[in-house]
C-alpha cells in the first residue's frame, strides 16, 4: 500500500507535504517503511532500502510482503544467502535461526506460500550460487502459481 506517488524527491518531500508531527506519526506504520524502501530500491539504494524493509519487519514481524521485498534487495547486492533466508521466511519455510522471527510466533494464516514472487526470487538468489537445479525448482514454482497471467 503506497500512501504517496514514487518521486525522485523523496522522503523530505514527504515530510515537507504532511508536515513533520503528522511524518512522525506514521513512522509507526510498517507500510511507511516498506514505502521508503521501495524508494530507495527504485533510486538503486539497496543497503537503504533494506535498512527499511528491516523497520518494517520490527513494527509488524509477519509483514510477509516486506521479507519479499527485502530478499529482492539482496539479490541485487548478490548476497543470495540473507535473500534466501528473507524469501523462505516470506513463504513460511525460513530456517528462522538469529533473525527477527522465531517460527513458532508464525500462525498459519501469516503465511502465503502462494507468493509467486518470493518462489521466483529463491530461484534467482540459487541461480546466483551456480545450483540451477534448485533454481530450477523454483522456478517451475513461481511459474505454476503465476501460469495465469504468464508473466514473472
Amino acid at each position: 500500500m503506497n500512501f504517496w506517488p514514487l518521486t525522485k524527491t523523496g522522503p523530505k518531500f514527504v515530510v515537507l507535504l504532511v508536515g513533520y508531527p503528522t511524518y512522525q506519526h506514521l513512522t509507526i506504520l510498517p507500510q511507511v517503511h516498506e514505502w521508503l524502501g521501495n524508494h530507495y530500491s527504485l533510486r538503486a539504494e539497496h543497503e537503504k532500502a533494506v535498512k527499511y524493509f528491516r523497520r518494517a519487519i520490527q513494527l509488524d514481524r509477519t509483514y510477509l510482503s516486506a521479507w519479499t521485498l527485502m530478499g529482492h534487495e539482496y539479490v541485487e547486492m548478490k548476497n543470495s544467502h540473507a535473500a534466501i533466508e528473507a524469501y523462505r521466511r516470506a513463504i513460511g519455510k525460513g530456517l528462522f535461526l538469529n533473525f527477527l522471527i522465531p517460527y513458532h510466533s508464525l500462525h498459519e494464516e501469516d503465511v502465503n506460500r502462494k507468493d509467486y514472487r518470493a518462489w521466483y526470487g529463491l530461484g534467482q538468489a540459487y541461480e546466483l550460487l551456480s545450483m540451477h537445479y534448485y533454481a530450477l525448482h523454483y522456478y517451475q514454482r513461481a511459474t505454476a502459481l503465476r501460469s495465469v497471467t504468464g508473466e514473472l
